[in-house]
């Protein structure tokens, strides 16, 4: 992406640790890039170039509707496998 592209209070698919993350953009940094928000460690993340983010992520999905599924551990499952 390029730097014009990106929306502070926005959330991007961005490329942390090596992983793909979903992190959320707080506020453009002082010294460069921006600060943001990994939505799924809620650690904080510094960018500090507009190469790691990928693209605008989706919504995710309310994790309270899915939390108690029946079928969130696969068919026929209710809890998770053990060993694994």
């Amino acid at each position: 992406m390029k730097k014009k592209d990106i929306i502070i209070g926005e959330t991007y698919i961005v490329k942390v640790s090596g992983k793909l993350a979903h992190v959320y953009i707080t506020n453009e940094s002082p010294y460069g890039g921006w600060d943001g928000l990994n939505i799924t460690t809620k650690r904080a993340v510094r960018i500090k170039s507009a190469a790691r983010l990928r693209r605008r992520a989706d919504p995710l999905p309310d994790e309270k509707k899915h939390t108690n599924h029946p079928h969130r551990f696969g068919p026929g499952r209710t809890s998770k496998p053990k060993g694994g």
